[in-house]
């Protein structure tokens, strides 16, 4: 599994707690002030400039009243999902 900051799942990552931050109605200005972060924080993990260390991640699922286990849950489900759409490599 890539750790690149460009990989699949850091970019599932992020578009997870965007959507989550959208449906909660809140701006990134108004999410930062919750974590206690600039606004230009949150713009760069959304846009996935950025990768979150678990604090950072539990501090927005916080914030915006979300279970992480349910963002774990859906990268893995879409890890899952992916991992199945790849060919595996038999020897001939």
């Amino acid at each position: 599994m890539s750790k690149s900051l460009y990989s699949d799942n850091n970019q599932r990552l992020c578009a997870i707690l965007r959507r989550e931050r959208v449906r909660k109605e809140l701006h990134q200005k108004d999410l930062a002030e919750l974590i206690s972060r600039n606004q230009s924080f949150i713009t760069r993990y959304e846009s996935g400039q950025k990768t979150l260390d678990v604090h950072e991640f539990l501090a927005i699922c916080r914030a915006l009243d979300y279970d992480p286990h349910l963002v774990i849950d859906e990268l893995l489900s879409w890890s899952a999902e992916q991992t199945q759409d790849t060919p595996s490599y038999t020897k001939p």
